[in-house]
C-alpha cells in the first residue's frame, strides 16, 4: 500500500464499521408533527420510540422491528406502548426506515401512525374522535443516534485524520 493511499483505506474502514455499529443496536427515534386536517387542525404531536436490536435487519425487502419503548404526546395526553394494539413496529424497506406502524383503537381519539410505502416522507398520523370527523397530520422522524457518534466511530475518525496528517508531512 502506498502511503498516500492510507487515508483512503482508513476512511473506507471507518465507513464500513460505522454501518455495522448503526445496525447492531436498538435505534431510538424522536418524532414530531402537526395536524393538517380534521377537528384538531394545527395541534402538535411529539414523542419518541426505541426499536429492539436492529442487528436482525438484512437490508433486503420489507422488514419490521418491534418496539422496546414508545411515548407519544397529543392533545395534552401522553400515551405509551401499552396503549397500542396490535404490537407496533418500525418499518424498513431495503434497509431504509419508512416510519412507524402503530394503531390504538381503545382510546378517544383513536389514532394511528402509518409508515410510508416507498419513502419516509410518505409517513403520516391519522386520528378519529368518537364524535366528529377524522383527521391527518404530518410526521417527521429523527434518528437520535445518527446525530451522536459512537465512541468507536470517533476513535476511527481521529485515527484516519491523524494518518492523513502524518502522510502529508512525510516527504514522498
Amino acid at each position: 500500500m502506498k502511503l498516500n493511499q492510507a487515508p483512503l483505506y482508513a476512511a473506507s474502514l471507518a465507513a464500513a464499521l460505522m454501518g455495522q455499529v448503526a445496525l447492531a443496536a436498538p435505534v431510538t427515534y424522536d418524532f414530531s408533527g402537526i395536524i393538517d386536517s380534521g377537528p384538531y387542525l394545527d395541534e402538535p404531536l411529539s414523542g419518541t420510540f426505541t426499536t429492539v436490536d436492529a442487528g436482525s435487519l438484512t437490508g433486503m425487502g420489507d422488514e419490521y422491528l418491534n418496539l422496546a419503548s414508545f411515548s407519544f404526546t397529543f392533545l395534552g395526553q401522553t400515551y405509551s406502548l401499552a396503549d397500542a394494539h396490535p404490537t407496533p413496529v418500525a418499518h424498513y424497506a431495503d434497509g431504509a426506515f419508512l416510519g412507524l406502524d402503530l394503531l390504538s383503537l381503545t382510546l378517544d381519539p383513536w389514532y394511528g401512525f402509518v409508515s410510508g410505502f416507498f419513502a419516509l416522507d410518505e409517513a403520516y398520523f391519522a386520528y378519529q374522535p368518537s364524535q366528529g370527523d377524522a383527521g391527518y397530520g404530518t410526521v417527521t422522524y429523527r434518528d437520535v443516534q445518527a446525530s451522536v457518534p459512537e465512541p468507536g466511530t470517533l476513535a476511527l475518525l481521529m485515527a484516519g485524520l491523524g494518518l492523513a496528517a502524518w502522510s502529508r508531512r512525510r516527504p514522498g
